[in-house]
């Protein structure tokens, strides 16, 4: 009898554990300038080899901020922003964002993640303006933005 009582504890205790419950390590950016140009419609790839890999994000319209999945072990980001406006005009602007990566452990039964620390961030400037790294350590936490976007007024 005693001997299930002791298994029966051991086994609660091993269930218990804490993982995170949405385990997504992100990136939020937030675009920032002349509020016409947030109507713009946005989509996002990114570049592996120099091809167009995987979108991202696709025709988001009004957005102001956004989330970007991180890669896992690259010591670089390098993704192609492409903005075009209600002219059917087409922008394109790359974003290379360089990181470190490191592991985060939770438990055994939690999924690997890794955390980031963003060294350095530089953008091409035909539609960005310029690059700010706001919040450089990458985590679970996406309440405050990691990079802030100066998008250039639009042409009159």
């Amino acid at each position: 009898m005693v001997f299930f009582l002791v298994a029966s504890v051991a086994f609660a205790a091993c269930s218990s554990i804490d993982c995170p419950f949405n385990a997504k390590v992100e990136m939020k950016y937030r675009l920032v300038g002349d509020v016409t140009t947030l109507t713009d419609t946005l989509s996002v790839y990114a570049l592996l080899s120099s091809d167009l890999d995987t979108v991202y994000l696709n025709r988001a319209v009004d957005v102001d901020s956004f989330y970007l999945p991180v890669s896992y072990v690259r010591p670089a980001d390098v993704l192609l922003f492409r903005f075009t406006d209600a002219d059917g005009n087409v922008t394109f602007d790359t974003v290379t964002i360089e990181k470190e990566n490191i592991p985060h452990f939770e438990a055994v039964d939690c999924h690997p993640a890794y955390f980031h620390n963003i060294t350095g961030a530089s953008t091409t400037t035909n539609r960005i303006e310029s690059i700010e790294i706001a919040n450089p350590k990458v985590t679970y936490d996406v309440q405050n933005p990691n990079i802030y976007l100066r998008l250039k007024a639009a042409a009159d």
